[in-house]
């Protein structure tokens, strides 16, 4: 099996938008990127706890990332606004094989509603297809998480279906929405 995703001959190199800068993980912004993880906001609709990081919890990731960039295993970016850390977007749970991931993305909560999201998401999306061997790319949201639904909806994400009662956030048991978006 071969787990490298990227197509032949491509070379990092950081995505510019109108308003934003995705870059390469990088352990100068750990600081920011634990305060992301340990705010309580972030976990009302999304899988996992801000329990589970510790300063060095979060430096061992940035370390992994960097080291599946490199092996050309994995796609996770930073967004800089303003030349500020605000969030990351990333693939997750990639199947070469099956030539699809999982889109995953989170914001600090005092960037919500400005379109951010929507910006980085279209761009990585057009890196995705561009660069890699993928060809599907899913989305789990919560059905109760309208703001990330209107930023996949923007993006051509369709609603492929519902699993109920399959996701636990905070303690509480909530239905997604299964979300793709096919390259064209």
């Amino acid at each position: 099996m071969d787990e490298k995703i990227f197509n032949k001959g491509y070379k990092y190199k950081p995505i510019k938008t109108k308003r934003l800068l995705l870059v390469k993980p990088d352990i100068k912004y750990k600081e920011e990127l634990y305060n992301l993880y340990i705010n309580k906001k972030i976990w009302v609709y999304n899988g996992g706890s801000n329990n589970n990081y510790s300063p060095n919890s979060v430096l061992l990731e940035i370390k992994k990332k960097r080291k599946l960039w490199l092996q050309k295993k994995m796609v996770s970016f930073f967004i800089i606004y303003k030349n500020k850390f605000v969030g990351t977007i990333s693939l997750n749970n990639i199947s070469p094989d099956f030539k699809n991931a999982q889109v995953g993305f989170i914001l600090l909560p005092d960037y919500w509603g400005k379109g951010l999201m929507s910006e980085a998401l279209s761009e990585f999306m057009k890196f995705i297809f561009k660069n890699t061997n993928l060809f599907r790319i899913s989305a789990f949201v919560c059905a109760k998480n309208k703001p990330s639904i209107k930023v996949l909806e923007k993006n051509e994400f369709k609603k492929e279906g519902l699993l109920k009662k399959s996701a636990i956030y905070n303690g509480k048991v909530y239905d997604n929405y299964l979300y793709a978006l096919l390259k064209k």
